[in-house]
């Protein structure tokens, strides 16, 4: 019984076993398919690189498209709406300047700022095209409005740009900018 299973067995196994010319062709198949087969990175890569070009190409036009002035004007403006708190309180320049100790320059106390017109609410630090300027946040008597008075040296760089139209509009926001006592004055409000 035990060879009659066995023969059975062997018998079942050989009809359903592949023959050489099988055998080579499967064993072809799989090395052409490992061949084929590449990492998964690989596969991605220039999607990868088409989408650097493309977002490398839509920064370069942005940025050529914008000018100097437009650039200072979008963030003093964003700055303008998001900062109205300060972040030291004070009420006077000399109190401002005393918390922004770590600024590389001295604020200028503006001919506008007469004491009978403006209320000096405190100061903070913030940024312009990438270099810290100091903000002295002020609140106009006669209309009580909150302004931001955004100070920083005047660099030759971009500051003509900025100071050749005097007055600008963005989002809402009125903007003065003008140079005095060597610093760029730029005064955002309604």
């Amino acid at each position: 019984m035990k060879s009659h299973l066995s023969r059975q067995l062997k018998e079942y196994y050989n009809a359903h076993a592949l023959n050489t010319g099988q055998l080579e062709h499967l064993m072809k198949l799989q090395r052409s398919n490992i061949k084929e087969k590449k990492p998964l990175i690989l596969n991605l890569l220039p999607l990868i690189f088409s989408g650097f070009l493309v977002g490398g190409f839509v920064f370069i036009v942005l940025q050529l498209s914008s000018t100097v002035p437009e650039k200072v004007m979008t963030e003093v403006s964003l700055g303008h709406r998001l900062s109205m708190d300060a972040d030291y309180k004070a009420t006077s320049y000399k109190e401002v300047q005393s918390h922004l100790n770590r600024l590389q320059f001295s604020l200028v106390v503006p001919e506008f700022l007469n004491k009978n017109e403006w209320i000096v609410l405190g100061g903070s630090y913030g940024r312009l095209l990438g270099q810290v300027v100091g903000l002295i946040h002020l609140k106009n008597r006669g209309n009580h409005q909150h302004y931001t008075l955004y100070q920083q040296p005047y660099s030759d760089k971009w500051g003509n740009e900025v100071i050749s139209q005097k007055y600008y509009q963005k989002d809402g926001i009125k903007i003065k900018a003008w140079r005095e006592k060597g610093m760029l004055l730029i005064l955002a409000g309604p």
